[in-house]
């Protein structure tokens, strides 16, 4: 067995010595070890430095004879030290800069202090021995010092060839590292989706800790860890190792706390609206669409909806609920506004606005609409059609006979709202009137008082109620009265040149003149062109529509739009695409506070804004597919600043992306503690 020292002196053999440069003196300049004394202990260049110090030295004058005398005299008046010593020291070099002797070792490998105590390094490291009356002792004391020894031992590691630098036996922990938490998270990503794309409840009545896989738990800790513990126990059936990560992960790193929950649920919501917003701007014309209605916790919900072409499709997209304090119509028209600029849409294109009858919604000088309008003179009010039936009863309501029936029938519904009434009413299923009967006999003096005032308010002839009507003839009534308003709306011209000439009649008495009013073109980035191009385009139009076959002819207004061709007929083709996004219903907001109404609820009324967008975009937009590589990486690049340390670091990685390319980004950070992060790419 070969002993330390053995080891060092065969380390240094294979080392070249390094040598004066008496032929080129700028040679011996340039590659002098004097040179390599700043230098830090670059891994990168170790190697390059130790063959490239000084090339030439006085052992290659042995047996050269091609010197003349006066050369040999003047190299025999500089060169002070033997050329035995460079044979017996293998580590030692000389500088004809500095007239003096270096360890090669300690001045490529050492730092600037060593030995007991951490002492500055002094001769043959950081300077330049020249005392040849003491050398051997000093040559010999330097050989067997720590600092030297550790320095060959360096030499000798990163000779090898299997030698890997530092950064990258780091690099691969880190891509070990990112490997595993991402098989972590990936697991909890996906539950949190299942539970959110079918409207669940995440959490439970105790669901902090560790998850328990094995043993199912006493307490319901909530569908979020359920879904996960049974997609892990499967998992474990197929051979994977996704629940060995999850035992072994350390107690602060589990991604299950509600903290992380949000973030996710947070990464979701944004990047639906992304993909939703960007089709919006591209379509470059689209319709706003807004309700409001109370929550459970008694806050006013905002629904803002979109409704647009994409694809030749006309979509109708919820974007978020936005809380409301003031509902105001001011207040209405500047949130509304706000969040769409939030949302990052371009109003310039906003083209139309639909909500319900509401005064602060609909008002002509105060509402919502008109103010809208003031800043985008392009966003035309629609109202909304489901609720046209409220406003015919409301002006029917002005007849007294009316009113009176419309009240009538709301006491009767509110009457026969219990449970004992219902299965009377059940039981007599012929009519009302004699549900009423019935319990006009009973003994509750509060029932038979109220079903006696209903039936005698039923049978008043001001009522209308006609008792022996069956249902054929009340669907032959209805569909007279429909077929005769349908008549009338057939002959409007004829109806309404009657009207007009006696206008015209009458307007002359008094000295009128009947004026055809102003045609106002608005211009923006995507405005019509002059009055009198957009009246040829649509006589050519016309003309266009005469020669197609019957058959080949659009039926829908969509049809119309892909049957336009955009390039012979651009304004056409606008008119007919603000006529696919203007609103025909509110339909789309009010689906979404059935979504609301699934998603808050009495156990669950304190749900946070941030949550309730995310948790309701993943239960309404069910054809937008998120994957956990998707989140994922939007985890890694977005952080959104909510954590100044692990931005910090975040921004730090960023800029070693060279340096080190494996580690690039902060991903999440850990439950218990904000500041500790862990790296997942």
């Amino acid at each position: 067995m070969k002993n330390k020292s053995e080891e060092l002196n065969e380390a240094v053999a294979h080392m070249d010595i390094a040598h004066v440069n008496i032929q080129n003196p700028q040679c011996s300049r340039n590659n002098d070890v004097n040179n390599l004394i700043s230098i830090g202990n670059n891994e990168l260049n170790v190697q390059r430095l130790i063959d490239t110090s000084s090339v030439n030295d006085i052992s290659l004058l042995v047996n050269n004879s091609d010197l003349s005398l006066q050369e040999k005299l003047e190299f025999m008046n500089k060169i002070w030290f033997q050329l035995n010593w460079l044979q017996k020291w293998k580590w030692l070099t000389y500088s004809n800069i500095l007239n003096g002797a270096f360890c090669k070792f300690c001045v490529i490998f050492s730092q600037k202090e060593g030995g007991i105590g951490k002492q500055s390094l002094g001769s043959l490291c950081t300077k330049e021995f020249s005392n040849w009356k003491h050398a051997i002792e000093k040559f010999k004391h330097h050989e067997e010092t720590c600092y030297h020894k550790a320095c060959i031992e360096n030499y000798k590691v990163m000779s090898q060839k299997s030698y890997v630098p530092v950064n990258t036996q780091l690099d691969k922990v880190a891509v070990a590292e990112m490997i595993e938490n991402r098989k972590l998270i990936r697991p909890v990503i996906e539950s949190i989706l299942v539970c959110g794309r079918q409207g669940l409840a995440l959490r439970g009545h105790k669901d902090s800790g560790p998850l328990s896989i094995e043993e199912e738990p006493i307490e319901n800790d909530g569908n979020f860890r359920a879904i996960l513990r049974y997609g892990l126990k499967m998992a474990s059936l197929g051979n994977s190792d996704l629940q060995l990560i999850r035992e072994r992960c350390k107690r602060n790193a589990q991604y299950l706390s509600p903290k992380i929950q949000n973030e996710i649920i947070y990464t979701c919501n944004k990047l639906i609206l992304e993909r939703i917003v960007k089709r919006i701007n591209l379509s470059k014309g689209f319709c706003v669409l807004a309700d409001e209605t109370a929550d459970i916790g008694g806050i006013e919900q905002f629904s803002i909806c979109a409704r647009y072409i994409y694809n030749d499709e006309i979509q109708e997209d919820f974007l978020n609920f936005v809380p409301l304090h003031n509902t105001s119509g001011e207040n209405l028209a500047n949130t509304l506004l706000d969040s769409l600029k939030n949302f990052g849409i371009d109003l310039q294109y906003l083209r139309g606005q639909g909500y319900d009858g509401a005064a602060a919604m609909s008002g002509r000088f105060n509402g919502v609409q008109a103010i809208v309008k003031k800043q985008y003179k392009t966003a035309v009010y629609i109202h909304c059609s489901a609720h046209v039936l409220n406003l015919a009863i409301c002006s029917a309501c002005e007849l007294s006979s009316i009113r009176n029936t419309i009240g009538i029938i709301e006491a009767v519904y509110n009457f026969m709202n219990t449970p004992k009434r219902q299965c009377v009413l059940q039981n007599e299923v012929k009519t009302v009137i004699s549900s009423l009967e019935v319990m006009s006999g009973w003994i509750d003096r509060e029932t038979f008082t109220k079903a006696s005032q209903l039936l005698l308010s039923l049978r008043d002839t001001t009522f209308n109620v006609k008792k022996n009507i069956d249902l054929l003839e009340a669907i032959n009534l209805a569909e007279d009265l429909s077929n005769e308003i349908q008549t009338m709306r057939q002959n409007t011209d004829a109806v309404f040149s009657v009207i007009f000439k006696n206008l015209e009649e009458k307007s002359e008495c008094l000295d009128i003149q009947i004026c055809i009013p102003r045609t106002y073109f608005y211009k923006d980035s995507d405005s019509l062109s002059e009055p009198d191009i957009v009246i040829t385009e649509i006589k050519m139009w016309k003309n266009v529509l005469k020669r197609t076959e019957e058959d080949q002819k659009p039926k829908t207004v969509i049809q119309f739009l892909q049957f336009c061709d955009e390039d012979l007929f651009p304004n056409i083709y606008k008119l007919i695409k603000i006529i696919c996004i203007l609103p025909v219903t509110t339909c789309t907001s009010e689906r979404s506070f059935s979504s609301l109404r699934n998603l808050k609820t009495y156990l669950r009324n304190t749900v946070s804004e941030d949550r309730l967008n995310g948790l309701a975009m993943l239960n309404i937009h069910r054809n937008e597919i998120l994957t956990p590589d998707d989140i994922i990486e939007e985890l890694v690049d977005g952080l959104r600043g909510s954590n100044e340390i692990s931005s910090i670091i975040f921004s730090y990685l960023k800029s070693v992306d060279e340096r080190s390319p494996i580690i690039q980004d902060i991903a999440l950070y850990c439950d218990s503690c904000p500041g500790q992060i862990k790296t997942i790419n």
